[in-house]
């Protein structure tokens, strides 16, 4: 399981080490901002999963970022490299990363973060 951070900005921010690990996986989870970069970068094999439960008004943020963390850990069944693609730092940046930080940390869940922002944005 890895957690890629691409930056504000994938298309500009985004480093070689984010997009190897979006090529090298086998399904990549993401919102509807990063379905293009994804898709330009996947392998043919990789099963690109869009996350739309987060945009729902009808419920809370934190019930929709679990809704995302279970859809993402379930297919953890079937593979273990799977990507969930974040914008800016991998660990910090929204409700699912922490979702799944925490979620693998509980169920002794090997996870990679991929800080995927090169130096320039950060500065």
């Amino acid at each position: 399981m890895r957690i890629v951070g691409l930056g504000i900005n994938a298309w500009d921010d985004a480093s070689l080490s984010a997009i190897r690990a979006i090529r090298d996986s086998c399904a990549v989870y993401c919102s509807p901002i990063h379905i293009e970069f994804a898709r330009a970068h996947m392998s043919g094999s990789t099963e690109l999963y869009v996350v739309n439960e987060h945009l729902a008004d009808d419920r809370s943020r934190d019930r929709s970022y679990d809704i995302v963390v279970h859809r993402i850990l379930d297919q953890l069944t079937k593979s273990t490299k799977v990507s969930w693609l974040t914008s800016g730092d991998p660990t910090i940046n929204c409700g699912v990363s922490q979702g799944l930080l925490k979620a693998c940390v509980d169920q002794g869940i090997t996870l990679k973060l991929v800080s995927g922002v090169p130096a320039a944005p950060v500065v």
